[in-house]
This record gives structure tokens, sequence and C-alpha cells, in this order.
């Protein structure tokens, strides 16, 4: 599953389908700086969105790891709690409610290129495709938002989909750190973040 957009994105993908292959991937975020997050779930026929697939992205390499193949995430828990590891999402309210649920504790520290996005001009909601597009020009396909990915095995499109998803977000966070620094604005949209977080730590559980 390698890109044909720019060699800078092909990067390694690795799809984890065992505790082994977990433990390995989450070593690897541990020892990363930041890693970019996203989740497919469905949430139609349960309280709590049943939690599909987590799509990981470093620097050289994209997971993804299928939550019915493992026995316990418990490792990948702990490196969301990580301090000293940043989270890059976008428009990650929710799945940062999905991950509170779960362990009782929001992932930390975060960065949301939404909010971010919002304090660059490009709107107070602006896509995670259109945002990309417009900061590193690469078009994101989009046709299975409305997959269902509770089936298994996952089809090739929508695998690339999830690839997709976290494999532009790390470029597309230091393009717009570099809009924001320079308006003089990036701390605010660490605050905003910050602020992000302590939202998602007061609600109450359950």
């Amino acid at each position: 599953m390698s890109s044909s957009k720019g060699a800078r994105y092909d990067l390694a993908v690795t799809y984890v389908d065992s505790d082994a292959a977990l433990r390995k991937v989450c070593a690897h975020l541990a020892a990363a700086p930041r890693f970019a997050l996203d989740t497919e779930f469905v949430g139609e026929r349960t309280y709590v969105p049943a939690l599909e697939l987590i799509q990981v992205a470093t620097a050289d390499e994209v997971a993804l790891i299928d939550c019915r193949a493992v026995s316990s995430l418990a490792p990948f828990f702990a490196v969301l709690a990580a301090p000293g590891v940043e989270k890059v999402l976008h428009a990650g309210q929710q799945d940062l409610d999905l991950f509170h649920s779960l362990t009782g504790a929001a992932p930390a520290p975060i960065l949301d290129t939404q909010v971010a996005a919002a304090l660059g001009g490009y709107g107070a909601q602006v896509g995670y495709a259109q945002l990309v597009e417009r900061l590193i020009g690469v078009t994101v396909d989009k046709s299975e938002t409305l997959t269902d990915w509770s089936r298994r095995p996952l089809t090739k499109a929508q695998l690339a989909y999830a690839v997709d998803d976290v494999r532009y977000l790390l470029p597309a966070c230091d393009a717009l750190k570099a809009k924001l620094v320079e308006l003089g604005r990036w701390e605010w949209a660490v605050e905003e973040c910050r602020r992000l977080e302590r939202s998602v730590r007061s609600i109450p559980m359950e």
C-alpha cells in the first residue's frame, strides 16, 4: 500500500493483527517525539462506540491496529498517556472522548490540527482532506467515509483510506505550525489544545 503521491509520504505500512506486533509498534511510538492518531469505530449499536481500527503514523511508518485481532489494547493505552509523546489528531474530540470512556483518562499531550487551523484562518471546522490539500498540496480520497469498519477482512480501499487518514497529518501539522509561528499564534494553538485536554478530563465517568 505505497503512496503514489511523492516519496516523502511513502511510509512503510504495518498491519497490526497480533499482540506481538502491537507491542513492537507501541515500543516504536513510545520512542518517538510525536505520532499522528486517528480511529475508526462503530457507534450505532452500542452505548460506548466499538473501536474497530486505530491508525497511527510516525515520520517513517504507518501502523493500522486491528482492535478485533489483539487481546488487549493496554500497551497502546500506555503510550496514549505518555507525557513525553505528542499525539497529533484532526478534529479529535470524538477520539478523545472515546479513549476517555475506555481508559478513564484523556490522551495527552495532544495537538489538534483543526483547532490550530482555525487560528490560521482556515475556517472554524475545516476538514482533514481540505486542510491537507491547502497546506501540502495532496489530494486525499474520502470515498470510504461511511464504510462499515466492523466487517472483516477490511478491503483494500478501506485500508488505503485508513492509511491516508494519518499519512499526511504530521507534514500538514508542520506546515500549519510554520504559518502560525509566523503569525505569532502558535502558542495560542497549544493553549487551546491544553484546554481541549482539560475539557475531556472533566467528563464524569459512568
